[in-house]
């Protein structure tokens, strides 16, 4: 508790001090996960891989708008730190809640444990979900996170399902993140696989029968469904449909809702999050199909290969239909012939159709402070690396050559030694948005950014194709940006207007930057995304590639939102323990953390 002492200190200086809070037994969070690294069967194969509370995917967490949330999260690992992101939802208010080890925490140690402040905010109803940012294991270490409508949502629906997508790769996350960061690369090769809800069958070669089974959704006739589609995807790009069954109404992207827009496929990079509305089937047209099970088919985009896979959208007999009419798909073998055919990427999908349901201030031209363009690029010496506008950050423990690897977390550095990490507004401005020094890119509140996401053909020192392009996820922390479409070839603010016209762009976190072909000139750009930013949330924010593989080679961007006296408002002392590697605030099996509430700061 806080001391009377201290308390005279605080108020003779009038300062915002915060009470110090013992997390002991009295103390008792919202939800706990515990992270953990085992071998399992998932898919019909074993895999070491890190886990959520057991489980691929984690725990469903459900949380309510306008409420503080405590989530306890354990290390059990004993050789590896992780963090938990909490993707799509800002933790301006809960500086060191953001999850990010490069940027805003340091991560959580081995046998250690941390409680993240989630504040969450009014009017962020939606669908979300959580994910370790440490190397791979996000890949698995995930989970869905539903925020809750305080009243009533704006459409009306009988029930709702969670629809997970993950994929499944053969080696372990050390695996891949070694082989991803050689010199020479070596490469790992596709999936194996696309989860759904966590059950597959893998492409790899069965060992076990028994996990080798496809995920079942089951639904009753005559109903409207609420489908919340969660990419927790690493590499590939995804399109998938249900089998005979058209017209889904997209109701909802990354959190906010929009006005209905009907499709009968989807396609979702890895971070995105889509809610559609699903009206089943009649028990009149179950007998006339004389079936109660329909396939849900995902095939990967965008890489060298096509995998597909499928899940079971599977009837409850309510209708007491005869038993001779219906029958049920087997859950342990895949249709000898794909019931659906998928169409090719369609680049740009779903981009100027989405319109927010209600108006969302989205600012204009001439409201814009300033542009920055992230040349978007991939760099191949025997190595790879991916360079935004030269720019390379990494958790991998590479030698500076080719990434920028801080040694301490940004914040962290900031508040120990503002004066050397705070970064150069004016240097940055003269240098395309980057401070030359931090490689850091600085914004002040009030701004209106606007950020363009530039593909460039590869270069490539070796035998190695050059002028390969990619597409890309691209997710922003710290708040929502408006999502502004994007395009073929260079970008040019003609171009962006012209598609922009008779449009209200859409409120997003996870957007994507198409290639639009699959290779060019080096150097040559080709495929373009913009967003509309305005700098509200004080803080040190990521904005980066979601794909798993790209952030591991240096696919990141640090953002520094606000100047010192806006970032660091709670004094130093308050907050020491969160400025060492296993702090105070950090619990074990020996020691409570000892930690401010910033839900207090008022």
């Amino acid at each position: 508790m806080l001391s009377t002492a201290f308390a005279l200190f605080c108020f003779l200086l009038a300062a915002d001090c915060l009470e110090t809070h013992v997390h002991g037994d009295l103390f008792v969070p919202d939800a706990i996960l515990r992270i953990s690294a085992q071998n399992i069967s998932i898919g019909g194969i074993q895999r070491y891989t890190t886990l959520v509370n057991g489980s691929v995917p984690g725990p469903e967490l459900r949380v309510s708008e306008g409420k503080v949330v405590w989530i306890r999260v354990y290390n059990d690992m004993t050789d590896r730190n992780t963090t938990m992101h909490w993707h799509g939802l800002a933790q301006a208010a809960s500086p060191f809640s953001d999850g990010t080890p490069l940027a805003s925490q340091w991560p959580i140690p081995p046998q250690h444990f941390f409680d993240y402040e989630l504040q969450i905010p009014n009017d962020t109803a939606g669908t979300y979900f959580y994910h370790s940012h440490v190397g791979f294991q996000s890949v698995s270490a995930s989970g869905s996170l539903i925020v809750e409508d305080r009243s009533n949502p704006p459409y009306k629906y009988d029930d709702e399902r969670t629809i997970t997508l993950q994929e499944l790769f053969n080696l372990t996350d050390v695996d891949v993140e070694q082989r991803i960061t050689a010199d020479p690369l070596l490469w790992f090769g596709e999936n194996n696989g696309f989860l759904v809800n966590g059950k597959t069958i893998s492409d790899y070669g069965v060992i076990d029968n028994s996990t080798a089974t496809l995920a079942v959704i089951e639904v009753d006739p005559g109903k409207t469904y609420r489908l919340r589609f969660i990419a927790a995807t690493a590499l590939s790009y995804t399109s998938f449909a249900f089998e005979s069954h058209d017209g889904l109404e997209v109701i909802e992207a990354d959190g906010h809702y929009t006005k209905p827009l009907s499709t009968d496929l989807m396609q979702m990079g890895s971070g995105q999050r889509f809610s559609v509305l699903l009206k089943t089937k009649s028990c009149d047209e179950l007998e006339q199909s004389g079936r109660l099970d329909y396939y849900l088919q995902v095939e990967t985009r965008e890489r060298s290969a096509v995998a597909t896979n499928y899940a079971l959208l599977r009837y409850r007999d309510t209708c007491n239909l005869p038993e001779s009419s219906v029958h049920h798909l087997p859950t342990d073998s895949y249709p000898s012939k794909k019931p659906i055919d998928l169409p090719p990427t369609i680049s740009g999908f779903l981009d100027y159709q989405l319109q927010p349901l209600v108006p969302n201030n989205f600012p204009t031209t001439s409201q814009v402070t300033r542009r920055i363009v992230l040349n978007v690029q991939q760099f191949e010496d025997g190595y790879y690396v991916w360079r935004d506008s030269n720019v390379s950050w990494s958790d991998a423990s590479i030698d500076s050559r080719r990434y920028t690897t801080p040694a301490t977390p940004y914040l962290v550095s900031l508040y120990t030694n503002q004066t050397a990490y705070l970064p150069k507004y004016d240097a940055a401005i003269a240098n395309g948005g980057v401070d030359p020094t931090t490689q850091t890119f600085p914004a002040k509140l009030g701004e209106v950014l606007e950020i363009v996401l530039q593909n460039i053909g590869s270069i490539s020192k070796t035998n190695v194709t050059p002028g390969l392009l990619e597409t890309h996820p691209w997710h922003a922390h710290g708040g929502h940006y408006y999502d502004l479409g994007g395009g073929p070839g260079a970008w040019s603010s003609e171009a962006m207007e012209a598609r922009l016209q008779g449009t209200l762009p859409v409120l997003r976190d996870t957007t994507m930057l198409f290639r639009y072909n699959e290779a060019t000139q080096p150097d040559v750009k080709s495929g373009w995304r913009a967003w509309r930013l305005r700098v509200q949330n004080p803080g040190v924010w990521m904005i980066h590639c979601h794909w798993l593989q790209h952030m591991i080679q240096g696919m990141q961007t640090v953002w520094v939102f606000g100047d010192a006296g806006d970032i660091l408002k709670v004094p130093r002392r308050e907050v020491e323990g969160f400025l060492t590697f296993g702090g105070d605030v950090y619990g074990n099996g020996t020691h409570v953390p000892e930690r401010v509430h910033f839900s207090e700061g008022g």
